[in-house]
């Protein structure tokens, strides 16, 4: 497979052309046939053209997940702007503050219900209905900016071109298994990854994509039984409550073929809950901001293979596992740079921080993040273990281990645990799962495990739970 020289509004103009009558963006209350998101796409591109913005021009979106928002982004990519896209949770101003990256905005946009704010004032964009001339943009300039979780550490602003994230959801097909009627929903906010690689993938693959009104296990399990949903993605925690809430309920997932599960860790023990809860196929997926997707394995690979490693390379890609077992990668794909730092050369092979290794059939697994290895009286401990085995005790729920600085040992591991429903804490069965080195030497109980946005654990609210 090569790389193609082709910008995303292409593949829109295609799919309205070639799919007059094919819904694409639909919620409970609207809908929007491909040609329909182009003509409202040309729209809201006349209309922050009025704004002032230029190809090459910063536009501050309030990622949420709405159709607007998709909209807005696709607008700016049909001009050549970049989008900047940030969490909704609160004003583009204040995330501004609070990421400490001072990105210079042509205009910012802030959500409101389904709409959007500039300055104060509403943007009407039900009536917006003007037109522009698709302007020559060059797909290898910079075209998003996605920040990084922070989950671990401060945010980066990743910034992506067009030529990079169309080429990642080509390279990503081979081992998604799709299916031409495939019916997509939008779980995900589309200011992270994960949630923004699934309009791209909408829009390359013509796929009707289904935003509901809400994001809870129960009312995603009812759409999937109203709306005959095929697949979408999600991350473990989240599964995780969805496969608790089918187990009660029971309700009709019969149409769903497979399920992108990434983001996270996750043991084989809940892979396999979450598969045989919710009767369908988990389709593992390992990337970052950086590089969206680096391997993969479809729902045709065996149970063993999909449930034990993040699959093989995607065949656009390049892995190599360095002396010290971290992964490295090159791919169309990867990123041009950090915002406010040089531009990366895209010709070496990107530092992911992951560890891990091939097997013997050229499965990736991923044993640990460099960065939190856990150095206690020089042995290395890799909280990602630790996990995996408290994870296998019947009475725990979600657990996340950390290390500390400590005087003696250097560091140590401590360990935040949420316990099963009406399950009791057992500390001689954590005992005997762990070894003497692996023992954290603080365990905290916690009724529920912070997350961020995309529902990842957040391991800095952790380390601040910790120190408090």
């Amino acid at each position: 497979m090569r790389p193609v020289k082709r910008g995303l509004i292409s593949y829109l103009e295609s799919f309205a052309k070639t799919c007059p009558n094919k819904v694409f963006l639909h919620s409970e209350t609207r809908r929007y046939t491909a040609p329909q998101t182009l003509q409202k796409v040309r729209a809201v591109a006349a209309f922050l053209r009025e704004k002032g913005v230029e190809q090459g021009d910063y536009v501050g979106i309030s990622g949420s997940r709405t159709i607007n928002a998709v909209m807005v982004f696709l607008a700016t990519q049909y001009l050549g702007a970049v989008a900047v896209m940030f969490d909704p949770h609160a004003p583009i101003a204040k995330c501004k503050e609070e990421l400490g990256i001072d990105v210079p905005l042509k205009l910012a946009l802030d959500s409101v219900g389904e709409g959007f704010v500039i300055d104060g004032e509403e943007i009407p964009f039900d009536e917006l209905c003007g037109e522009i001339e698709r302007p020559e943009i060059d797909i290898f300039a910079p075209a998003i900016m996605i920040f990084t979780s922070g989950s671990t550490g401060r945010s980066k602003g990743v910034m992506l071109c067009q030529y990079g994230y169309v080429n990642h959801q080509r390279n990503y097909r081979p081992a998604a298994g799709y299916a031409k009627r495939d019916s997509g929903m939008q779980l995900l906010p589309i200011f992270h990854v994960f949630g923004f690689t699934q309009i791209v993938d909408g829009v390359l693959r013509r796929c009707p994509l289904f935003f509901p009104r809400e994001v809870t296990p129960d009312y995603v399990l009812q759409c999937i039984e109203k709306y005959r949903i095929t697949r979408f993605g999600f991350v473990p925690t989240f599964a995780l409550m969805m496969a608790d809430v089918q187990r009660q309920k029971g309700y009709d997932t019969s149409s769903m073929k497979a399920f992108v599960i990434a983001g996270a860790p996750v043991t084989f023990e809940q892979f396999m809950y979450i598969q045989d809860v919710l009767k369908t196929k988990l389709v593992p997926a390992y990337g970052m901001t950086e590089i969206a997707g680096i391997s993969g394995a479809g729902s045709q690979e065996p149970d063993e293979k999909r449930a034990g490693s993040v699959g093989r390379v995607l065949p656009m890609n390049r892995v190599k596992i360095e002396a010290d077992g971290e992964i490295t990668v090159k791919g169309p794909a990867l990123f041009l740079g950090y915002y406010g730092e040089a531009p990366i050369d895209r010709s070496k092979f990107f530092h992911t921080g992951d560890l891990g290794y091939f097997d013997e059939e050229g499965y990736l697994h991923i044993s640990g993040r460099k960065k939190e290895i856990i150095i206690r009286n020089g042995n290395n401990l890799s909280p990602l273990d630790i996990e995996e085995k408290l994870l296998k005790l019947p009475f725990v729920d979600l657990v996340a281990v950390i290390g500390l600085e400590d005087e003696k040992n250097g560091e140590v591991p401590v360990a935040a645990i949420v316990l099963r429903k009406g399950a009791a804490y057992d500390e001689e069965a954590v005992r005997a799962a762990l070894n003497k080195l692996e023992m954290p030497t603080e365990i905290r109980i916690l009724e529920q495990m912070p997350l961020n946005a995309t529902g990842k654990i957040d391991k800095l609210k952790i380390r601040e739970l910790f120190r408090a």
